[in-house]
């Protein structure tokens, strides 16, 4: 019997975060020669089609094919030529940039994201949306995935998980491109329990979650080993594929509701995403409360380190746009107001305290003695997050400071004063990157309060 109504059932499992991802590769597309919009791995054939034609080679395969004509490019010229131009055509501007369609899935609440393309646009996409993604792929056997794998953590609407189950591009070892490679791969994920992340099958499989198919042709067959791979169906859940039914013959249609409990949404994929995202912003008050959740920050800084404010305040500007914070620095104090009075009061109200410390800070009876210590006890109480920020470099592990779980910035996991980096703007990135993780923590807590 079919669903009443689908979309209810994409709202109920979006909000409870038991909604998968799973991209097709026609979701990732460029801009063809003539103006026109096509799938990446459509116009990647198309570029090796060429360069057989120029050789004076006739084409045998489906020119649409990349499994198929990857294989008869790696028959004339070779495997290493197909990765070098396969990194020269992902590597092209035109080709790096997400589409609407990836930018509004990325905009909707998914933790787990499975991508069937070989590129990284819709990782780029959900930063695009101010998320912190994890990003990884398919590793080939032989390398140590237990190892890598094993610290995998659970995905989160702040932290969501990419994980291309074809490989990526730039990782030649990894990247699923012919037809030969292809089988390699099927028997690999078939045999071996390593080779999709256990943690990933998990969260499929515990939680019950609805997967949802865009950018796919369900009338390829490898497709039903890869669902046997990812140990669909076996439950009385219905997952959604968006392919108009028209397209598939009626035993494939039976065959996937049957073994796997896919029905088939029968609308354009723009179409789909457009909806999704209108029916998700309008579903939930929860959800419009919940963007109305600002965190109050504050700046303590030393009049010297006020250039280094200035720049930090600009990387911020993105957290603001956003709603996620209001900030707060002792140049929005009013006239008449007393100073230290005025930044005591800012201290106990703030959410997140961010300590631009440098020798003039720690030099400084008021900055450090007074208001960094009433800082370090919010801290401590559990009321307030403290991130303190090495602009300039000085003998900091034995001060207050040092006191304190997280210094910033960091590089490789070492302590790295700003004015050490080779780009400033790097350095205030990975600021605001792990800023953005905790507020987002901090937001979640006060949800759950709420």
């Amino acid at each position: 019997m079919e669903p009443v109504n689908y979309w209810d059932d994409l709202i109920y499992s979006l909000h409870k975060g038991r909604c998968i991802l799973v991209l097709g590769s026609a979701l990732s597309t460029g801009i063809e020669e003539g103006g026109g919009e096509r799938p990446l791995t459509v116009l990647l054939a198309q570029r090796l089609c060429e360069l057989i034609e120029r050789k004076n080679k006739m084409v045998e395969g489906d020119r649409g094919n990349l499994f198929q004509i990857a294989n008869e490019y790696v028959r004339h010229f070779g495997h290493i030529s197909l990765e070098r131009e396969t990194e020269n055509f992902y590597n092209r501007s035109e080709n790096a940039t997400p589409n609407p369609i990836q930018k509004g899935l990325a905009s909707l609440p998914f933790k787990l994201i499975l991508n069937a393309a070989p590129d990284d646009l819709f990782y780029k996409a959900l930063i695009g949306n101010t998320k912190d993604p994890v990003f990884l792929h398919y590793l080939p056997p032989g390398a140590d995935r237990v190892e890598i794998h094993k610290n995998i953590g659970k995905p989160t609407e702040s932290n969501p998980l990419v994980y291309n189950i074809l490989g990526l591009w730039s990782d030649s070892k990894s990247v699923v491109l012919t037809e030969s490679a292809q089988l390699d791969y099927l028997q690999d994920v078939i045999r071996h329990n390593d080779a999709i992340p256990n943690s990933l099958l998990e969260v499929c499989r515990t939680e019950k979650s609805i997967f949802v198919f865009v950018g796919f042709d369900f009338g390829s067959w490898q497709l039903r080993l890869l669902l046997r791979a990812l140990k669909l169906g076996g439950e009385e859940v219905n997952h959604w594929a968006v392919q108009k039914p028209a397209t598939l013959q009626r035993e494939t249609l039976l065959f996937f509701k049957d073994q796997y409990g896919v029905h088939f949404m029968d609308m354009e994929t723009a179409e789909f995403v457009r909806e999704l995202v209108r029916r998700w912003k309008a579903a939930a008050p929860a959800n419009k409360e919940e963007s109305n959740i600002e965190l109050r920050v504050a700046c303590l800084y030393a009049q010297a380190d006020e250039p280094f404010r200035n720049e930090f305040d600009k990387h911020l500007a993105p957290l603001r746009e956003h709603k996620y914070i209001k900030t707060w620095n002792d140049a929005m104090i009013k006239p008449g107001e007393v100073v230290d009075e005025a930044i005591r009061r800012t201290i106990d109200e703030s959410d997140v305290i961010i300590v631009l410390a440098s020798a003039d800070f720690v030099a400084s009876e008021s900055l450090y003695r007074e208001h960094l210590t009433r800082a370090m006890q919010r801290f401590e109480a559990g009321k307030a997050k403290v991130f303190p920020v090495i602009v300039r470099d000085f003998a900091w592990a034995d001060t207050l400071i040092g006191q304190l779980p997280i210094v910033l910035p960091q590089d490789n996991g070492a302590v790295q004063p700003v004015t050490n980096w080779p780009q400033r703007d790097g350095a205030y990135a990975e600021i605001v990157k792990l800023i953005l993780r905790h507020v987002k923590f901090l937001m979640d807590d006060l949800k759950t309060a709420a």
